[in-house]
């Protein structure tokens, strides 16, 4: 195993789950926000939706969750005055998350908690995509001990998420861009085919 390396270059205290954890570990409802609860001082407070929509961010470090910072490609996330962000993004579009604990450097800005910083992929010199589908069903799941003993029948508990997500190269052989190497896309679309609306 590698030694760990003492951090010269900045007084922050950060961690950072790259896209390969994203994609290897587990989410509920595939909400960046409920994977955070692998970090040091992030507290596992039920963050996390069980469908992709407006997802709130996690307790830090003991302070309440509305005083985190996030930001989303270096704009600002956060809904005014609240912990919830403005435009949840997919796990799929997601490049890396860094979260700061604490000593922030000064392009953070202000926040009395924690800073969460989500970084979108962007196309590369070829093609890459995926199409996927996730199920979530109570055929699946266990019944909990108190509703065995009562005879309760397992809950409804049914979730059907299909997404697709493309990225490349922009380019026209021989006029525009032929060398791959000045403009590129990123497409992610998630579909949540509900049929009963979300609270929020």
């Amino acid at each position: 195993a590698e030694g760990a390396v003492v951090e010269t270059a900045s007084g922050d205290r950060s961690a950072l789950i790259d896209s390969k954890e994203m994609t290897d570990l587990m989410a509920r409802g595939r909400d960046v926000m409920a994977m955070l609860q692998i970090l040091p001082g992030v507290v596992n407070d039920a963050t996390g939706s069980d469908v992709l929509g407006s997802f709130t961010t996690p307790t830090m470090d003991g302070m309440p969750s509305t005083y985190n910072t996030l930001t989303i490609d270096g704009i600002s996330g956060n809904l005014t005055r609240a912990d919830m962000a403005m435009s949840p993004i997919n796990l799929d579009a997601i490049a890396e998350v860094k979260v700061l604990a604490n000593s922030y450097p000064a392009e953070v800005g202000p926040s009395a908690a924690g800073a969460i910083l989500i970084v979108t992929k962007s196309g590369t010199q070829s093609f890459h995509g995926g199409v996927y589908y996730y199920n979530r069903n109570e055929v699946f799941n266990a019944n909990n001990f108190f509703n065995n003993r009562q005879g309760i029948a397992r809950q409804r508990y049914r979730y059907n998420t299909v997404g697709e997500d493309l990225g490349g190269p922009i380019y026209i052989p021989g006029h525009f861009n032929t060398s791959k190497q000045k403009l590129f896309f990123f497409f992610s679309q998630e579909i949540d085919p509900n049929e009963a609306p979300n609270p929020v």
